[in-house]
């Protein structure tokens, strides 16, 4: 049985959108070309504003496993595996206002439907949401995953450093192409430069992407700082 809930006529039995104690796998949702929801339609002059596929065996949302959803409400609550919310997952529930994923191992949640918060690096989309990841995955703010760090994204680390960090430039282990989950590349810096806090060398792979680095290369002439410093320099002059 499916449910559809409208707030004028409340939940209707026998309509697509709500799927609770289904016993729903990730497979599941994945198979349906399109997305699971695409073409999802309710009857003339009623609309949509929740789908519920709470208490289910979903144990990752990509980015096309809610596609074709424009309810308002998105319950994801109760999934008891569910731990992956892969990067740009949150596109397809544009609409959503509320989304809850209350007892499941990661918590993603909607910031506010009209808010604009800085967007991530490296997946860099502004999104109005945030997720708590759970002790097997990791994230830089609004995803989730166990992913190692690719190519790709390192060289999307450099071109960032490259311009905004003195030249600074990150490498995977000798031999890697890939940086692995929770691991680090390393940070070097040209020829006379050095980093300026010697401390922090490396940027962690947090699921498939970095956090944004802040540690500059600077002149071999230039006084080494490190963040506490920093901090303290900053709010002294405050």
């Amino acid at each position: 049985s499916t449910r559809l809930c409208d707030s004028a006529l409340g939940c209707r039995s026998g309509l697509e959108g709500a799927l609770r104690n289904e016993s729903i796998s990730p497979s599941a949702l994945e198979d349906l070309e399109g997305g699971p929801f695409t073409g999802m339609s309710m009857p003339d002059g009623i609309e949509s504003t929740a789908v519920d596929l709470s208490q289910n065996n979903l144990s990752e949302i990509t980015r096309s496993s809610l596609l074709g959803i424009t309810a308002t409400l998105v319950n994801l609550s109760g999934n008891p595996k569910l731990s992956v919310f892969q990067p740009f997952w949150f596109k397809s529930v544009a609409n959503a206002r509320v989304i809850d994923t209350t007892g499941n191992p990661t918590r993603c949640y909607r910031l506010s439907a009209s808010g604009t918060p800085s967007a991530e690096f490296t997946f860099a989309e502004t999104a109005t949401t945030e997720c708590n990841c759970s002790s097997d995955t990791a994230g830089t703010g609004n995803f989730c995953t166990a992913q190692p760090c690719n190519a790709t994204t390192i060289r999307a680390l450099n071109h960032y450093a490259a311009s905004a960090l003195g030249g600074a430039h990150f490498s995977a282990h000798p031999g890697q192409s890939t940086v692995p989950f929770l691991q680090g590349a390393t940070l070097e810096c040209p020829t006379g430069r050095h980093p300026n806090d010697p401390t922090a060398v490396h940027a962690t792979c947090l699921g498939g992407a970095f956090p944004r680095p802040t540690n500059q290369c600077v002149d071999d002439t230039t006084q080494r700082f490190t963040s506490g410093e920093i901090a303290g320099i900053v709010l002294g002059a405050l």
